[in-house]
């Protein structure tokens, strides 16, 4: 249910979508388009994929304050701890690491759709880099994003040629219906300092248009080998015209990520 510009859904919904584009590791004005690529090869694991961004991914990977240990649990506790209201100035990301980070992403339906919340930092960051913000603010209509911040939490160590990224995204809708707001959890894997693929870890979102409303709860356990994954979704707003009581509908998906040397895979 997380769309820059609210629309209410059984289910809550985004848009997929992943980015590239030429810039620098500065705060530049960038943009994402919907061009998903495949994943690095083993031959070319050394290699960075010439269409992805330029950016000092040492620079970026310093800005990680935690060192995370395996197995790591990514629950609801874990998301709703996390300092994701952009004052930790050592860990906010700039507009070009989002880019870079946001890439590839796995193709599957939780982080697929998790994917737009990422735009919608670039989106609104970009806008600030422009000075278009205050008047984007001033002029500010019901649905849409408030504000999106993002920052880097931490990195595992997965093996010895592989550490994980694990990095957030927060926004928030204008308050008022329609609304919407969710907390973004995403892992990044990297080959000897170079990117390969991005995955959702975790996610505590939700918003509607009273009396409907939606929410979603994704969770994961991290291994040296795979990601499981657990996406629960629940609904309601419709009233039992016999009992009166609210109709809540819930569904829940189980998955598997696994961790190869290309980067991750899809079970």
């Amino acid at each position: 249910m997380k769309k820059l510009f609210f629309v209410l859904l059984p289910i809550s919904t985004l848009v997929a979508c992943s980015g590239n584009a030429e810039t620098t590791d500065t705060h530049d004005d960038v943009s994402m388009d919907t061009t998903s690529v495949d994943s690095l090869t083993i031959d070319s694991l050394a290699l960075e994929n010439p269409d992805r961004i330029k950016i000092d991914v040492s620079k970026m990977m310093a800005k990680a304050s935690e060192e995370y240990s395996l197995p790591l649990t990514i629950d609801s506790t874990f998301i709703a701890d996390l300092d994701t209201d952009g004052n930790n100035e050592e860990g906010n990301m700039t507009n070009a690491e989002a880019i870079y980070l946001s890439f590839d992403f796995v193709d599957n339906d939780p982080t697929s759709m998790a994917s737009y919340d990422v735009e919608t930092f670039i989106r609104l960051d970009s806008m600030k880099i422009r000075g278009e913000y205050e008047d984007y603010q001033d002029h500010l209509d019901l649905g849409q994003a408030r504000f999106s911040n993002a920052s880097i939490i931490g990195k595992v160590s997965i093996n010895e040629n592989q550490t994980m990224l694990i990095w957030t995204t927060d926004y928030a809708t204008y308050e008022a219906c329609p609304y919407g707001y969710g907390t973004c959890v995403f892992g990044t894997l990297f080959h000897d300092n170079v990117g390969q693929n991005t995955v959702l870890l975790g996610e505590i979102s939700g918003g509607g248009d009273a009396p409907y409303w939606g929410s979603t709860l994704v969770t994961s356990k991290i291994t040296a080998d795979k990601v499981k994954m657990k996406s629960v979704s629940e609904n309601g707003g419709d009233e039992d015209p016999e009992t009166g009581e609210e109709i809540i509908e819930s569904s829940s998906t189980d998955l598997v990520v696994k961790i190869t040397a290309e980067g991750f895979s899809k079970n």
